[in-house]
């Protein structure tokens, strides 16, 4: 936003230009897809000529004179109209640089929700990344687990048949005991 007023000021102090050197009377080339205008003012602060890359109408003009002139600051903003502005005050007469700075609202706000989606998605890739990595880390503690499990189903049948025998052995034994 001060990118706008700092250029509105070198225009007012000529260092790049005025619209009487420009080939077409308007703002020099390179301000051309900026936003600003020059409120030309006459010794009794009353509007005498408003040029630049955008149009406002007199009495939007008027406004802004009275506005800037009651605030009586060199530069600021002018919320309720969207407008920042810079004032050089001349011998005979005084000029009003203005941008609008809206635009760059709407930029910002857009650059804001374009960062938002970029974070959404960052995120959400750094979620599949690490659920993808922590299944390939798991996997061998899962595979051991899964062998663990296995090796005592297999210690437990391979227990449960001599105890099987032995029991059986003991129970026909005390048969025999008690049949004597």
């Amino acid at each position: 936003m001060y990118a706008d007023l700092k250029m509105a000021d070198r225009m007012l102090h000529n260092e790049y230009g005025t619209p009487e050197n420009s080939p077409n009377g308007d703002i020099p080339f390179r301000f051309r897809n900026r936003p600003i205008t020059i409120i030309e003012l006459d010794e009794n602060d009353s509007l005498k000529e408003v040029y630049g890359n955008f149009t406002i109408d007199n009495e939007l003009a008027e406004t802004i004179i009275n506005k800037v002139l009651a605030a009586g600051e060199k530069e600021g903003l002018l919320h309720s109209e969207s407008i920042i502005y810079t004032v050089k005050e001349g011998e005979d007469a005084g000029r009003i640089a203005i941008s609008d700075f809206s635009y760059e609202y709407r930029y910002l706000s857009q650059f804001a929700f374009n960062l938002l989606i970029v974070l959404l998605l960052t995120i959400l890739v750094f979620l599949l990344i690490s659920i993808i990595l922590a299944r390939r880390v798991t996997k061998p503690v899962e595979n051991a687990w899964n062998q663990q499990r296995q090796f005592l189903s297999d210690a437990s049948h391979e227990l449960k048949t001599p105890l099987t025998v032995v029991l059986a052995n003991n129970l026909y034994t005390s048969k025999e005991k008690g049949n004597d």
